[in-house]
């Protein structure tokens, strides 16, 4: 938590008036039904011939939360596919911290910043299974 306040308070310092700082959050429903109704859960990027890939799934387990705070492991696997078709897999943990709108509301309460209402979320399907955060830097 204080190292996202501290993040916030620095672009704080360095926006313009009238600059915004735009978040993406988890959804929390999306996250406690370990992400099993996520469409990005999957990401697969390909050559252009089609022969090279590289795909991340996110999460690719159980979904690991900790007992007294907002902080989850979640497991990754990325795959490597060469032109000659060899596969390589990489697993890995990501270790993150889920924050609410409140969360980051109460982080910029102090500051210059005053969220947009509506948010970007309700008129952008690209973001249906997220939400954004919309800060103004005020004058």
């Amino acid at each position: 938590y204080e190292e996202a306040e501290l993040l916030i308070k620095k672009l704080d310092k360095i926006l313009n008036p009238g600059g915004i700082i735009i978040i993406e959050l988890h959804r929390i429903d999306l996250l406690t039904g370990n992400c099993d109704n996520l469409a990005i859960k999957k990401r697969e990027i390909k050559s252009e011939d089609g022969k090279e890939m590289i795909s991340c799934i996110w999460p690719a387990g159980k979904i690991e939360w900790q007992d007294e705070s907002w902080k989850v492991n979640m497991p990754i696997t990325i795959e490597a596919r060469n032109d000659e078709g060899k596969i390589t897999t990489f697993k890995t943990i990501s270790s993150e911290y889920i924050f609410t709108a409140s969360d980051i509301e109460r982080m910029a309460a102090s500051l210059k910043l005053s969220r947009l209402y509506p948010s970007l979320q309700q008129s952008n399907e690209i973001f249906n299974q997220s939400k954004l955060i919309v800060l103004r830097k005020t004058l």
